[in-house]
């Protein structure tokens, strides 16, 4: 699959004018899919994704209800338009409806506007999602910055040869993934994940009741059972050791036993109660001590592979080197000299890794006291807590700068950005790391 945004430019600019009425409650303009859709075949459809539009979600309109609307399952074959028009204003999945065979491929942001390829068939979507996940798709977008990206002249250079050792062949991104899942890795015997221990804890319940150990249970005003009946209704660990389990208002309780992890996992609240429950079942199969490793008990050394951010020297010639500055320039083939729109020296790298802080939508961009670009002090830069374990994933973009010029009284810049990795917000953050915001981003710029 090739994707490339940039192609499709011109049915994008017409398309633009219908932006706005696809903010507005479903359903669309019918003369918006004939500019919206770029592409159609049996196994995949391609959209203009406009901006300020959720991929799905309990919200008026998003790409699921835009894309059920105008390819409905058979399901609503036999419903008049507006019986087809009420039935997937209610739906907020993609997987409500059984027979909907529509699956994205991808993601965009809300804020983001671009080319979105979507599956027909949940076999094109693995098809699709297998490529996107090795890394063979090729995805660019364009976008302003604030401020003149200054020459990148300065920057150290690094060899092609270098490059592709540590890119191209996706041993970076391979050694990532193999250090984390060695760091994940548990092998004593009679480990149990956190899904089995909800099963333990399930049939506890259910024990509970059978046995009329359950009647003892004190509702509060609230619905909470008493916390002196939890030492009632256990699961048995290692050594015959019985486990306290954790107990919940009694309606919550009926809710989980018919949920599934990845569901019971949504509620922040029941997910630390069977995370802890998991560890302490866990640690009385191995004598108490504790080899579960999670984010929060691995060191920061381990949880991440640390990048040069030194830009000493002029060229970085070693192919046995594993490591890419933190901006850099890449010796540049003749493709690329040959471009009429980018010069070599406004072409650059910017190599920095991203983490997520659960629980919060702002992504943490690693801090680099040795960077070749120096952020604004004004910008609302996200930076790590140099003590923080969070598990920083390798991310690496391409920014070509093809045009400098005003909006109103602010200098602004129009890049093409590259990604060869596919880190949530890593535009955002990798255009706030070289000291120039993505304009409208009220995310991360002030």
């Amino acid at each position: 699959i090739l994707f490339i945004s940039s192609t499709m430019s011109e049915a994008m600019q017409e398309s633009s004018i219908y932006n706005e009425p696809l903010r507005h409650p479903f359903p669309p303009p019918p003369q918006a899919r004939n500019h919206l859709i770029l592409h159609q075949c049996p196994n995949y459809i391609v959209l203009n994704k406009p901006y300020d539009l959720r991929m799905d979600g309990d919200y008026p309109q998003t790409v699921h209800k835009l894309l059920t609307h105008w390819y409905p399952p058979s399901s609503l074959s036999k419903m008049n338009t507006n019986e087809i028009e009420k039935k997937v204003m209610s739906i907020s999945k993609f997987n409500d409806l059984n027979d909907n065979q529509l699956r994205p491929c991808h993601e965009l942001d809300y804020a983001t506007s671009g080319v979105l390829l979507v599956a027909r068939s949940r076999e094109a979507a693995a098809m699709a999602c297998k490529q996107f996940c090795e890394r063979t798709t090729k995805k660019r977008y364009i976008a302003v910055l604030h401020g003149h990206v200054k020459s990148s002249d300065f920057l150290p250079v690094v060899s092609k040869e270098t490059f592709d050792s540590t890119w191209n062949n996706g041993s970076h991104e391979h050694k990532y993934r193999k250090m984390r899942d060695n760091r994940d890795k548990v092998t004593f015997k009679g480990y149990l994940p956190v899904h089995s221990v909800l099963a333990k804890w399930k049939s506890s319940i259910k024990r509970s009741k059978v046995n009329g150990e359950d009647e003892l249970l004190k509702k509060t005003e609230n619905g909470i059972a008493d916390v002196k009946t939890n030492e009632l209704i256990s699961i048995c660990g290692g050594g015959g050791v019985q486990i306290a389990i954790p107990r919940f208002p009694l309606d919550d309780e009926i809710k989980i036993m018919s949920l599934k992890w990845n569901k019971v996992k949504q509620n922040p609240s029941f997910k630390h109660s069977f995370e802890v429950l998991t560890k302490q079942y866990n640690e009385s199969l191995n004598g108490g001590e504790s080899s579960i490793p999670t984010k929060k008990s691995v060191s920061r050394k381990k949880a991440r592979i640390s990048p040069s951010s030194s830009i000493e020297g002029k060229a970085h010639n070693d192919t046995k080197q594993t490591e890419l500055p933190r901006f850099f320039r890449l010796e540049a083939d003749d493709a690329e000299k040959q471009h009429k729109d980018i010069a070599d020296n406004n072409t650059f790298y910017i190599n920095a890794r991203i983490a997520k802080d659960d629980g919060k939508f702002q992504m943490i961009l690693e801090n680099s006291k040795n960077d070749a670009i120096q952020t604004d002090p004004k910008l609302h830069t996200i930076q790590n807590d140099t003590t923080s374990p969070l598990d920083y994933k390798p991310a690496l973009t391409k920014i070509s700068v093809l045009w400098k010029g005003m909006m109103g009284e602010d200098p602004v810049t129009k890049v093409l950005f590259t990604p060869h990795t596919g880190r949530r917000h890593q535009l955002r953050l990798h255009a706030l790391a070289a000291g120039h915001p993505i304009v409208g981003d009220v995310t991360y710029a002030s």
